[in-house]
Order: structure tokens, then C-alpha cells, then sequence
């Protein structure tokens, strides 16, 4: 059973609340009153109620002064409000404060139940995740992370989710990440993160109505720190971002010895109701806070307003060939040049993300490190140092500076050892395993190891048994039919995924491969 608390300054409408509720057979057995906000706040204080029913003006006190306390304070209960006609703007400043339902007065006895029924429906669930299987927020926390760091296959989340016992009060999903800088706190490490950013989850939700916020990680790139929680919320709200950031440093400025460095920065993924998107949607509010280094002035990143790489951007320029040809000829000198050029050419550029420096670089480094690494995973491993890199750089500047020093060191070593074909082809496939999707030709696969289109295809058949283009269709065939396995993905979508243009060339090569169209193929499963 419910705890309810009336506040309303009329005795005669405070009282006639009263009975109505009792009457209407719902969870509650303790029904309370007060006729101020001052009187409603001491209760609160001390029985903490589940739902409050108040009146915004009062003759003897505001009810937006009550629930600032109440949020300020972190006591966490269901909010109505009453407004009269006219007082919209006042109801606007109580959503602001968190409260989703307001009723107009006169109050209808309909709109009243409709209202109690859905909030004790909402506390039913906030209890149930809370309390299944005797899990803590920390446990629920431990176990929704794993999930969102890609520890599962997306089919599986929702089966583990539920297995655990947990289930999400509310419709929405969205992931922040939260840049912290160098934590102030010493000696904590990654245990330290991991404790600050469930403190600072626990923080946010008392003080966020309608709204649950779970740690899901905290990770270290050098010396700084990230944070990332998971948020559940009653409906997408795009002012949510800026209120949980200016939240998090006001927690930080009370504190006195803060434990994050001094400049918060926020990035935020898209709103999603599917809970098996949750690794695409850490992996969105990452990315989105990469753009702290490019956009320093802003302190808020959300995915939906930012832009996106454009496929052209990664292609072959002037500038990226000058790297090239440093790399090639071993002129570290002209190497540097070079990619001061690049930057300050492409920073100008419509498609200048991260994504777009990551990968360029990527390919670069890959073609530098080609000629004196002995393994195939060396292009995963660059990729993953490369992002590190960007992730623990303060600013851009800082970011290049370190770079320019890799692909320095890398040109160095190129000096002593001669490229090897054979590993160069078998990173031209672990590429296409993760590019398939753009635009791709024996030409540009060939330029990427400065190796002309007529000996490079020679030699991919050579080490592949197959000619390029033929196993360029059959990789993008394979994927295209693990896009078919989820319905959501439009025929057309599946073919633009999978990199092809044209979805009646799509057909075509679908039956050439598989012997069926790609209906056929998704009908069958």
C-alpha cells in the first residue's frame, strides 16, 4: 500500500480529495493532509510519501516551493498538480521541477483516478526493479553495464535483463557520457570512477522526477576519466542533457573535494524504447562526446544535433596523398608538414568528425605499420591506440601534437624494413570487414598501398583465390543477411547498410550469390 499526501489550502477541496481517494478502492492505505507547503514539508521529512496531490498557489505557501524542496532535498515521491485556469506558466515551472501530471480544477473524479492508477502503476514497477530478486542498484547497475559494453549479443539483452530481474520503470532509453577530465580524488583508479559515477547516478535520480539513472561505466583513457550512465525516462526530453550536466556540477561544486577535474563535458545518445539497443547507444554517447575536441565551446554533445560524417570526406585529397608520400619516402620532416596541412584543411570540410580524423588516421597508420608488423590484428589494435589517443587528449591541439610523433616514430621504422605484400593484403580485407558499407573500387583499395590497380588485383587473387570485386559482393551479401534477420530494416536500408546503391542491383546480386532474392531469404527465417 501507498502512502498519499493532500496539500491544498481550502479545507472544504482538501477534504472532499480525501474521501474521493478513499473511495476509489486503490493501493493506498494512508491518506494525509497539509495546508501549506511548510506543513506538507515537515511531513514529507518524516513519512516520506509515495505521492503528493498539491495545489500550486496557496494562500499560505507556493507549491513550487515545496517541490524545489522536496527535490532539493532528494526525497523522491509521485507529483500532481492542481492548477486553475490561467496558471499554465505556473504548471510549465512545475514540469520543469520534474512533475508530469497535472489536473485542471475543478478536478474531474475520472481524471483523478485515471491519474492515481497510472502513478501507482509506475511505483509498482520503480519497486519490482528495485527489489526483484533482492538485487541493489549496484547489482542492477553491474548487469546493465555488461550489456551495454557489448558483452551480450543484442538479441539476448532483453532475455538477460528480464533473467536478472531487472525491468525499466519508465519507456525511454538514452546513454550519457560524461567527460571528467583527471579525477581530483588520488589512488581511487578505476574503482574510484566506478564508485563516483554510481554516486553521481544515485545523486541525479533523487533530484529527477519521472526519471532513473543507472552507472553503467567508468573508464580511463591515460589520465582522464569518463562516466557513463544510463538513463530511463517517462518521455524523450531534448532540455535533459543540459539539466542532468548543469546537475552534476552543482553535485561537484558542493562537494569539498570535488572528485572529477574542472571541466564537464556531456554527450548523449538518441531515445530508444528497445532495450536491446542499449551497446548502440553508449557507443552513440561516446561518440558524440569526441566532439568536445573539435566544438571546445560547447559542454553539451547531443547525437540527433550533430554531424555526421560525410563518405566522400575519407576518400583520397592533395593532403592525405602528401602523408602518404612521407610514409612512403620515409621524410619525417615533410611528414609534419603535412599533417598540420591536413588538419587545417579538413577542419574546413562539411564531414570534419571524429569519426572522419579516426578513420583517415587509421588507414594511415595501417599503411605505415604494414611494412614492420608481423600480425594481422595490428590494424584492430591501431584503431583501438588511435581512439584511446583522442579520448585522453585534452584538447585538438594536443591531439595532433601526439599523432604527428606516431606517424613520426612510424616512418622511422619503415626506414630498416620493406613492405611485406602478403600482410599488406590481409589488411586491405580486415578494412573492407570495416568498411564494406561505403563506396569502394579495386582502384581506392589499391591507392591505399600505393600499389597500382593491375598488380594489386593479381595479388589479391593471389592470396585470396578470388578476384576483388567478386569477394567485395560476396562480404557484403554476408552481412546484408544478418541486417534481413532484423525486421526493423526496410529491403532498401539492408542494401544501403551493406553497400549497395542501388536496390534493384542489390536483388540481382543477392540472387547471383544465394540462389534466392532477399525476401525469399527473409521469409525463410
Amino acid at each position: 500500500m501507498y502512502r498519499l499526501l493532500i496539500v491544498e489550502d481550502e479545507d472544504i477541496i482538501r477534504r472532499g480529495i480525501r474521501k474521493i481517494v478513499h473511495n476509489m478502492g486503490l493501493k493506498i492505505g494512508d491518506i494525509a493532509e497539509a495546508a501549506s507547503g511548510a506543513e506538507a514539508l515537515a511531513y514529507a521529512r518524516a513519512h516520506k510519501p509515495d505521492i503528493i496531490v498539491t495545489d500550486i498557489r496557496m494562500e499560505n505557501g507556493d507549491g513550487l516551493a515545496l517541490l524545489r524542496s522536496l527535490q532539493e532535498e532528494g526525497i523522491r515521491t509521485q507529483a500532481v498538480i492542481l492548477s486553475g485556469f490561467g496558471e499554465f506558466a505556473y504548471a510549465q515551472q512545475a514540469i520543469s521541477l520534474g512533475v508530469s501530471e497535472y489536473l485542471l480544477k475543478p478536478i474531474k473524479k475520472k481524471n483523478l483516478y485515471d491519474t492515481l492508477v497510472k502513478l501507482i502503476e509506475r511505483l509498482d514497477t520503480i519497486q519490482a526493479a528495485d527489489a526483484a530478486g533482492g538485487r541493489s542498484r549496484e547489482e542492477q547497475s553491474r548487469v546493465i553495464g555488461e550489456a551495454a559494453r557489448g558483452r551480450y549479443p543484442e538479441t539476448e539483452i532483453e532475455t538477460v535483463l528480464s533473467s536478472a530481474g531487472i525491468s525499466f520503470p519508465y519507456a525511454y532509453l538514452a546513454a550519457v557520457s560524461l567527460y571528467v577530465g583527471q579525477p581530483a580524488k588520488a589512488g581511487g583508479g578505476i574503482d574510484g570512477i566506478r564508485t563516483s559515477a554510481a554516486e553521481l547516478a544515485d545523486r541525479l535520480t533523487s533530484q529527477c522526477k519521472d526519471l532513473q539513472l543507472y552507472a553503467i561505466e567508468g573508464a580511463q583513457a591515460g589520465s582522464d576519466c569518463y562516466i557513463s550512465l544510463l538513463v530511463n525516462a517517462s518521455q524523450p526530453d531534448k532540455g535533459l542533457p543540459a539539466k542532468l550536466l548543469a546537475l552534476a556540477q552543482s553535485a561537484q561544486s558542493e562537494q569539498p573535494r570535488p572528485a572529477y577535474g574542472p571541466t564537464l563535458r556531456l554527450g548523449v545518445s538518441d531515445w530508444s524504447e528497445r532495450m536491446e539497443l542499449l551497446p548502440r547507444l553508449l557507443s552513440q554517447s561516446l561518440a558524440a562526446l569526441d566532439f568536445r575536441l573539435l566544438l571546445p565551446q560547447r559542454t553539451v554533445f547531443s547525437t540527433p544535433d550533430l554531424p555526421v560524417e560525410v563518405p566522400s570526406f575519407a576518400e583520397d585529397n592533395l593532403f592525405t596523398q602528401a602523408i602518404r608520400s612521407a610514409l612512403k619516402e620515409s621524410r619525417p620532416t615533410a611528414l609534419q608538414g603535412a599533417v598540420a596541412d591536413w588538419f587545417r584543411y579538413a577542419s574546413r570540410q562539411p564531414g570534419f568528425t571524429p569519426a572522419a580524423i579516426n578513420n583517415t588516421f587509421h588507414h594511415l597508420l595501417v599503411f605505415a605499420e604494414f611494412a614492420v608488423a608481423g600480425e594481422q590484428e595490428r590494424s584492430t589494435r591501431v584503431y583501438a591506440e588511435l581512439t584511446q589517443l583522442y579520448r585522453s587528449s585534452a584538447a585538438l591541439e594536443q591531439f595532433t601534437g601526439q599523432l604527428t610523433q606516431l606517424l613520426v616514430q612510424a616512418c622511422k621504422r619503415r626506414q630498416t624494413r620493406p613492405p611485406v605484400d602478403s600482410h599488406a593484403i590481409s589488411l586491405i580485407i580486415q578494412f573492407l570487414e570495416r568498411h564494406y558499407d561505403q563506396p569502394i573500387t579495386l582502384q581506392s583499395a589499391a591507392s591505399q598501398l600505393y600499389m597500382n590497380a593491375s598488380y594489386f588485383s593479381s595479388l589479391f587473387k593471389k592470396k585470396t583465390g578470388i578476384n576483388f570485386n567478386r569477394y567485395l559482393k560476396q562480404l557484403r551479401i554476408e552481412k546484408s543477411k544478418a541486417l534481413l534477420l532484423d525486421p526493423q530494416y526496410k529491403i532498401y536500408e539492408v542494401a544501403s547498410r551493406s553497400g549497395f546503391t542501388d536496390e534493384k542491383y542489390f536483388f540481382k546480386v543477392f540472387k547471383s550469390v544465394t540462389g534466392i532474392t532477399p525476401n525469399e531469404y527473409r521469409d525463410r527465417l
